[in-house]
């Protein structure tokens, strides 16, 4: 299986909807500040839509500024 999109709204520190096409992508490289989220979304996200789990975390799923989390794969 080849992962093609993966789109969160409201999932862990992600506030709103984030997504990222990797249909033209081959090899990449995620970066970004300490705690902004890169774990939660290349990880946490694809453990939750695949299994119903994420990683074992002291913090919440549902970003604390919402109500409800997505998360879809395609």
């Amino acid at each position: 299986m080849r992962l093609l999109k993966t789109s969160v709204e409201n999932f862990g520190p992600l506030n709103g909807t984030h997504m990222v096409d990797f249909q033209s992508i081959h090899a990449a490289t995620v970066s970004g500040v300490n705690e902004g989220g890169k774990s939660t979304f290349m990880i946490d996200a694809l453990l939750f839509a695949l299994f119903g789990k994420a990683r074992n975390r002291p913090e919440g799923l549902i970003n604390d500024l919402a109500e409800e989390t997505t998360v879809k794969i395609s």
